[in-house]
C-alpha cells in the first residue's frame, strides 16, 4: 500500500513558523481539517486549518533520499551522454526550479517554463537535490504566503 505524506505550513503554539510533518488528518464538514503535526521545538500539536495549509509529497526522492514536496526548490542535474550506450558522459545540464503541478503532471517551474518530471525523464535518482522551498524563500524575502 502506498503511504501518502503531507507537511503543514503553520505557526505553532510556541511561535515557531515552518513546515511540520503531518501525523494525522480529521476532515470536518465545513471544509476545514483537524491536522495533528509534530513540531520538534514544542511537540505534538493539533490545529484546525484549511486544506491550503497541507503540502503533499510528490512520491519523488532527492539524491539524499529526502521526500520531495510540492513547493520544494530543486536542482536537477541531468547527465548528457555521448550515445545510447550511456557509458561516456558528454556534459551536464543543471536546472533549478520549483516543483509544482501542471494539469496532472509534476513539473519543475523556472522563469515561466515547465520541465516535466515524468519518471522516464529522470534517468538517475541522484539527479534531483532539494535546495529550499517556496515557504522559506517567501519568509526570507518578507512576502506572505498566498
Amino acid at each position: 500500500m502506498r503511504n501518502i505524506k503531507y507537511k503543514v505550513c503553520t505557526t505553532s503554539f510556541d511561535g515557531n513558523t515552518g513546515l511540520f510533518p503531518v501525523i494525522a488528518l480529521h476532515f470536518h464538514d465545513d471544509e476545514r481539517i483537524m491536522i495533528t503535526y509534530d513540531d520538534p521545538g514544542y511537540g505534538i500539536n493539533k490545529e484546525l486549518l484549511d486544506e491550503a495549509s497541507l503540502i503533499p509529497c510528490t512520491g519523488l526522492k532527492d539524491k539524499y533520499g529526502k521526500d520531495i514536496y510540492l513547493g520544494d526548490k530543486v536542482r536537477w542535474t541531468k547527465l548528457q551522454y555521448t550515445d545510447c550506450s550511456r557509458t561516456e558522459v558528454e556534459g551536464t545540464e543543471i536546472t533549478e526550479g520549483i516543483v509544482d503541478w501542471m494539469d496532472t503532471t509534476l513539473v519543475l517551474k523556472k522563469d515561466g517554463h515547465a520541465f516535466f518530471l515524468w519518471p522516464t525523464a529522470i534517468d538517475e535518482p541522484n539527479e534531483l537535490e532539494i535546495i529550499g522551498n517556496i515557504y522559506e524563500i517567501e519568509e526570507v524575502e518578507g512576502n506572505e504566503r498566498n
